[in-house]
């Protein structure tokens, strides 16, 4: 019957290992044999933690990218709005400027306003003969007076 060896490891500085095997024998006036036998350091599987890292690091960058993305979205849609603000305060002062003029014009459309347009461009009325300026079917401008009217 063989006897199963033995094994120790002894770490070294330069990173191999010494395995020493020992036979122990099956007899007891036998010679012990000792083996020694060097071999390289294995390379470790790296530990879940290792194979986790450069997931967590993808998921943290897309969530940083999506976070990122929002946020200049948002500022986008921000001055967007401050932009249309502006416009709906500019367009409010320009139709309170059309309305002041409209009414500026109405005051002076009234009969009072074109009299004294008139009279200071010269007209004078004449209230002895009113005529009435009538136009006939060729086109022609004539004037017609009414006699006994008081316009």
């Amino acid at each position: 019957m063989i006897s199963r060896p033995e094994t120790t490891e002894t770490a070294e500085p330069d990173g191999v290992a010494d395995t020493v095997a020992e036979v122990r024998p099956e007899r007891e006036g036998a010679v012990r044999r000792v083996r020694k036998v060097r071999t390289s350091v294995r390379a470790r599987r790296p530990s879940a933690r290792n194979r986790r890292t450069p997931f967590v690091v993808l998921v943290l960058g897309l969530l940083g990218g999506g976070l990122v993305s929002l946020l200049l979205l948002n500022t986008v849609l921000a001055e967007d709005s401050v932009r249309a603000t502006k416009l709906k305060g500019e367009i409010a002062d320009l139709q309170l400027s059309n309305e002041s003029v409209k009414t500026e014009l109405i005051k002076l459309d009234t009969p009072q306003q074109r009299a004294k347009a008139a009279a200071d461009a010269g007209d004078v009325r004449d209230w002895k003969e009113p005529g009435v300026i009538t136009v006939p079917a060729d086109d022609e401008v004539s004037q017609v007076s009414k006699v006994g009217t008081d316009r």
